[in-house]
């Protein structure tokens, strides 16, 4: 029945324009783009903190919750299951490995599904839209053939429960400072034993005619542990910053643009420029361990530290204009 679907959606996709089909491609892709994973950073640096914080888990949470589904699953991609699926091929470079459950669709869910909770009372109709925006990415890895339904239905419930789970928790370590080290050692331990769940588990060897694997397990581990990363870098982050640093989002509107400037600065210094000649030696799995490690740090750690400097510098001007 699923692949009946993708195949009648094929079927329209070529029969209408190509423009149609670049539409869709870019509508998949619009929730992976670098430039989007900045809006929760910024929100935690200079809008609010404590929705930043629960923007922010649900992003890395979502990320490590999907590859552990898609390598315990091992499922393959429509296209392997059946040779009548001629999947885009503006849609193949995105969608390596396996195929349950739906990567896009759940990052899809925890960027907008998040923004939009967070900010439905503010306005609705934004909450309205960024919905619609999650159910045009879900569809379109339907539309393009590289995902089926349940793919991408399983995908978004993974995110719906990523965002419950990282709200209930963010509002349990409010009330809970006391418990940052226990959570902090949790967190690393879980760390640990999905890295080694990755590195031993059993993975499915299927060979093409020519000798290669359909689907070569070490290539798609490379993202369970960079997600491994991730949750890493968030988890002491969230730590130290709950220890040492503590900064506030009350601060005034000058104050708040230059802390998303320095912000952004620090995130695309370290991960264009720091990250490449520090991963190129590594070997496989500390090369991706540590990219996800350069992604989350830059942003929540790095630049909270320069907040207090500059805060000070905010608060001696204000006292010299007084």
């Amino acid at each position: 029945m699923d692949l009946k679907y993708l195949l009648f959606l094929q079927n329209i996709r070529q029969s209408l324009p190509y423009w149609v089909e670049k539409f869709f491609a870019l509508i998949s892709a619009i929730d992976i783009n670098p430039i989007l994973y900045l809006i929760p950073f910024v929100i935690y640096w200079s809008v609010d903190k404590r929705k930043g914080q629960r923007f922010l888990t649900a992003i890395w949470l979502g990320s490590i919750v999907n590859s552990m589904a898609k390598l315990s699953v091992c499922c393959y991609r429509p296209w392997i299951r059946s040779e009548a699926i001629q999947p885009s091929p503006l849609a193949i470079p995105g969608a390596t490995g396996y195929s349950f459950p739906s990567g896009h669709s759940t990052s899809a869910m925890t960027m907008f599904g998040s923004l939009g909770w967070l900010y439905r009372k503010q306005s609705r109709a934004f909450f309205a839209f960024c919905c619609a925006v999650i159910a045009l990415v879900m569809f379109s890895r339907n539309y393009l053939g590289v995902h089926t339904p349940q793919d991408v239905i399983f995908g978004a419930a993974a995110g719906v429960l990523t965002i419950f789970l990282s709200i209930k928790f963010c509002d349990w370590a409010e009330e809970n400072r006391d418990k940052d080290a226990q959570v902090l050692l949790m967190a690393l331990g879980i760390v640990a034993l999905v890295f080694v769940y990755y590195a031993f588990k059993n993975y499915p060897r299927d060979y093409k005619a020519d000798g290669s694997l359909l689907v070569d397990p070490k290539r798609m581990m490379r993202s369970g542990i960079r997600d491994c990363g991730y949750v890493t870098a968030l988890a002491v982050s969230w730590f130290i910053e709950r220890r040492f640093i503590n900064f506030s989002t009350d601060v005034s509107i000058g104050e708040r643009v230059c802390r998303a400037i320095i912000g952004c600065a620090f995130m695309g210094l370290c991960f264009f420029v720091l990250l490449p000649p520090l991963i190129r030696p590594m070997g496989y799995y500390p090369h991706n361990f540590v990219r996800g490690l350069m992604t989350v740090f830059p942003g929540a750690l790095i630049a909270p530290l320069a907040f207090k400097p500059l805060h000070a510098l905010f608060e001696k001007k204000a006292h010299s204009v007084n």
